[in-house]
């Protein structure tokens, strides 16, 4: 399916739920799972079958208490918080980036499949902490939205904001274009990001509980540059909730997101 065939599916399901031209297009563009190509039922919105759901995986334990990699390593040793600034709590991730979230990621940032938002955002929800006092989606460059025509973790950062009450805050813009993180070795990343994010307010209220909303946490780049950014603004607390986590080093042949 093209991606233009793909959005127009995508944006003409929520609006006309149990209409004729809902059913029309049923019929016309039917559909299939994200993760691994299967038909679906009409009424599937999010397009994820049962085999695929039951396939995601949590990232393996034991698991590091405040950045969330699985290995078990002594208090201050764990190689994953190195790079963490201090402001920056935890990290938590629902899923391991392996077949099929990395299909599904696929899907929801490049495919124009904005459904799967309520799907990613409901597998994150029971991972916010219980303090959390406002959202942060990590910011775009203003062409890659416009290129995509929505921003992949505002829109989840909306509806995990409508399901649990919690304010979005838009406290971070993008306002230069960077290279693509895929493929960029964890240098690379992180000198693709160093000063990418500014605050877009004046001030952020100190003591409450900041968490960064992405769909894929990497190497950490990217956190750790939106991280200074949201402490520059006042944020004493941050943490970071991404849908999947790559671990190339656990899983070589993974393709980093």
């Amino acid at each position: 399916m093209t991606r233009g065939g793909a959005a127009l599916r995508d944006e003409a399901r929520t609006p006309y739920r149990r209409s004729g031209l809902r059913r029309w297009l049923d019929a016309l563009l039917p559909a299939h799972c994200h993760g691994c190509g299967v038909p679906v039922a009409p009424d599937n919105d999010a397009c994820v079958c049962i085999n695929c759901r039951l396939r995601l995986e949590r990232p393996p334990a034991p698991r590091c208490s405040r950045c969330d990699h699985p290995a078990h390593f002594a208090v201050g040793e764990c190689p994953g918080c190195e790079i963490l600034p201090e402001v920056l709590e935890t990290v938590r991730s629902a899923v391991v980036l392996r077949p099929p979230a990395d299909a599904l990621v696929h899907a929801f940032k490049y495919g124009g499949w904005r459904s799967l938002a309520p799907f990613l955002a409901a597998r994150m929800r029971p991972l916010l902490p219980g303090d959390a006092r406002a959202l942060v989606p990590v910011a775009s460059p203003r062409k890659r939205e416009r290129e995509r025509g929505f921003n992949p973790p505002q829109l989840i950062a909306e509806v995990l904001a409508g399901t649990t009450g919690i304010p979005l805050v838009h406290a971070l813009r993008r306002p230069r274009e960077s290279r693509r993180q895929v493929g960029l070795s964890p240098e690379e990343r992180k000198a693709n990001v160093r000063d990418a994010f500014v605050p877009a307010v004046d001030h952020l209220d100190g003591p409450d509980h900041h968490v960064l909303i992405d769909d894929v946490f990497t190497t950490g780049a990217t956190s750790t540059a939106a991280a200074a950014a949201l402490q520059a603004a006042g944020a004493e607390r941050v943490s970071v909730l991404t849908f999947a986590r790559a671990l190339p080093s656990l899983f070589p042949g993974d393709d980093a997101s």
